[in-house]
């Protein structure tokens, strides 16, 4: 279940699966299909909206509320936190795994968020077998420097299972259909052949 992908693809931040239907499915191809666009904008539009609310667990169990970290309202100078949960869904929806690296200062506090893109992480096991590494492009980044979200992972498993990759024959058939009634229309919707 390891996400591991080439380097070249990794670049690019792309990576396709071939299908049945001969269509190749990546990221930008099944959101052009409707259906998969609206079920991922649904999901992450409704989340994003959601009211952030902090809290403080004190030794005793209980809860107190408190201010919304800066860092989760504004995680970098380019997004806001709507962005931020946004695309966090987004990549949770469509590869079921979201990275999200934390930027410190010299005192190790958090004074950023970044999200990274799942095409470009490699998930490998620690020697320890508890813990995870993580690359970016190659690249090792400390694990506690990232946050891993996983949505559906078996067990034992480094990443989350992918919605979009475990659907690439529907998500194939439908680019398929759409690329066939599309020629079929754009052809003035008159058949290739003749009956007699």
């Amino acid at each position: 279940f390891n996400n591991y992908v080439t380097p070249f693809t990794s670049m690019y931040g792309q990576a396709s699966v071939s299908t049945s239907a001969g269509e190749r499915v990546d990221e930008v191809s099944a959101l052009g299909l409707t259906a998969v666009l609206r079920c991922v904008t649904l999901l992450a539009d409704t989340v994003a909206s959601l009211p952030l609310r902090a809290y403080q667990v004190t030794p005793d169990g209980s809860r107190h509320a408190m201010p919304v970290p800066s860092v989760l309202t504004s995680p970098d100078i380019e997004s806001t936190g709507f962005e931020l949960i946004h695309s966090t869904m987004a990549s949770l929806g469509l590869h079921g795994n979201a990275y999200l690296l934390l930027d410190r200062d010299r005192a190790s506090n958090v004074i950023g968020i970044v999200p990274l893109h799942p095409y470009q992480m490699q998930v490998l096991p620690d020697k320890s077998a508890n813990r995870r590494r993580y690359l970016h492009l190659g690249t090792e980044i400390p694990a506690d420097d990232v946050i891993h979200l996983r949505w559906f992972t078996p067990p034992q498993s480094l990443v989350g299972v992918s919605p979009l990759i475990q659907s690439r024959q529907i998500v194939g058939l439908g680019l398929a259909m759409d690329r066939f009634l599309a020629q079929f229309y754009g052809d003035g919707a008159t058949p290739s052949s003749v009956l007699e």
